[in-house]
């Protein structure tokens, strides 16, 4: 049997086996699920609300009503200064989501969202879901919504292609997937390669009799399961991408390439003040987001088939290598509590960047409070953790190869 055969041999018992057609329903079948799920759920940090605006509008005026009727005092003045400047804000606002130019109001909205950081504490209106029960960091979460957001908002008024409300309210379906790198697509598609991983790569050191009379080295074999395991990852990564598009775009529109994504650059630092600057974040275009977050996840998958083998060779039994595999999945949660401070072991432990969805945006600096976690750390660590196993793999093979040649 040659190489070429061998490996049509290996994808066709892979493809035919009926516990890995359930795990890539099974795959599929949640890519639908997520899909519904975010379109149904989904919350956005900037909402385009008429009535909303209309009705801060009517409470300035009316706060301005109460204080005419007081004493004129120096504080009162400079109050209703400040409510004169918001409500002159606020109608530009409304009167360019009238006439439905909303460039304008991005460009208006991100000068208001700017100046509401540099009065921090007294002006921010933080919406109620950011401090959701046991959460104790709502107003830091609001502080980060309002930069992000003005930002973006400040891009938003000098691209050169149509905005839209879907587009400020990152409900397109470039932005539905760009969240799924976040937490639901690496996760489930690293499950579902390992679990895929269990008859081939595992069964093949508890049963090696059955390619021992192949013309091909045990390196080799390994080699091309690994290789196959990863094309097969890959096909359920673009069938998942597919579906994830396709059904997010059939409700909203699909999106564009060029939407400014802000980039939170980590020399914020949480301890004794707030954010308060939109220079805190720069931008990059969503497409360069989704092709780094995929880059990643293709490393962290191949790393993660790897990691499979080497254990494999110590531990035969699938149950073992399995709960090995899915451990470092979970473990991040275990080893890096919210709070404040750098954090420069857990910046250099491969564990943080399991959850890598929001490390390239740089939030998970804002989250920890830290200026060290990277995604080019990451990959580092797993490009560096990949060769190690590679290079293990291949020795203990030779090893295995030389034994059974005594």
């Amino acid at each position: 049997m040659t190489f070429l055969g061998y490996f049509i041999f290996e994808s066709t018992t892979l493809l035919k086996n009926r516990k890995n057609l359930s795990i890539i329903l099974l795959f599929l079948t949640s890519c639908f699920l997520y899909s519904f799920w975010q379109i149904t759920t989904y919350q956005p940090r900037e909402d385009i609300n008429q009535a909303l605006i209309t009705r801060q509008i009517n409470g300035l005026v009316g706060r301005l009503a109460e204080l005419a009727e007081l004493e004129p005092e120096l504080a009162i003045e400079a109050e209703i200064f400040q409510i004169n400047l918001a409500l002159q804000t606020q109608e530009e606002r409304l009167n360019y989501l009238e006439r439905n130019e909303l460039v304008k109001y991005a460009a208006v909205t991100a000068d208001y969202y700017q100046d509401l950081l540099w009065r921090a504490n007294s002006g921010l209106s933080i919406p109620r879901r950011y401090f959701s029960y046991k959460h104790h960091y709502g107003k830091n979460d609001g502080h980060y919504a309002y930069g992000y957001k003005g930002r973006q908002l400040q891009a938003f008024s000098q691209v050169d292609f149509p905005v839209t409300t879907d587009l400020i309210a990152e409900k397109s379906a470039l932005h539905f997937l760009n969240r799924s790198f976040t937490y639901f697509l690496p996760f489930s598609l690293l499950i579902a390669s390992t679990l895929m991983s269990m008859d081939s790569l595992i069964k093949e050191q508890a049963h090696p009799s059955l390619f021992q009379a192949l013309p091909i080295k045990r390196h080799h074999v390994l080699l091309l399961k690994l290789s196959l395991h990863f094309l097969i990852s890959l096909l359920l990564f673009f069938l998942g991408l597919t579906i994830i598009l396709a059904l997010t775009s059939y409700y909203y529109q699909f999106g564009h390439l060029q939407t400014p994504m802000p980039i939170f650059n980590g020399t914020y630092q949480m301890v004794g003040r707030p954010l308060e600057n939109l220079e805190n974040f720069t931008v990059k275009p969503i497409i360069f987001l989704l092709f780094y977050n995929s880059l990643f996840l293709w490393l962290l998958i191949v790393t993660n088939l790897s990691l499979i083998l080497f254990l494999n060779h110590f531990f035969p039994r699938s149950f073992l290598v399995a709960l090995v595999s899915f451990s470092s999945l979970g473990a991040h949660s275990l080893i890096a509590y919210r709070g404040y401070g750098t954090f420069r072991e857990i910046s250099w432990h491969p564990l943080t960047y399991t959850q890598f969805g929001n490390i390239l945006s740089g939030e998970k600096n804002y989250l920890l409070g830290s200026q060290t976690i990277a995604l080019w750390k990451g990959t580092y660590l797993f490009a560096s953790s990949l060769l190690l196993l590679q290079l293990f793999i291949y020795l203990l093979a030779e090893i295995t190869e030389r034994r059974k040649h005594r």
